[in-house]
């Protein structure tokens, strides 16, 4: 499953989307989708994004989540 898709499941499992994440890090529903782009993750950008996540759903995310997704 790619980094998107868990991220989608994990936040439809608690009744969220993912401009529910965005508002969460504070950022618009576009920044997040170019983040979730391949160009758009950096460190920086998944360690925010897991930690808002897990705030949310207590889901965590780990780097190997990330890696597997750009492979």
């Amino acid at each position: 499953m790619n980094i998107k898709n868990k991220i989608r499941s994990a936040l439809a499992a608690h009744g969220l989307g993912f401009k529910d994440l965005a508002e969460q890090m504070e950022i618009s529903s576009s920044t997040l989708s170019i983040r979730l782009s391949s160009k758009g993750m950096t460190v920086a950008n998944a360690i925010k994004m897991s930690d808002a996540l897990n705030a949310l759903t207590q889901t965590q995310l780990t780097l190997d989540d990330f890696r597997k997704d750009q492979s």
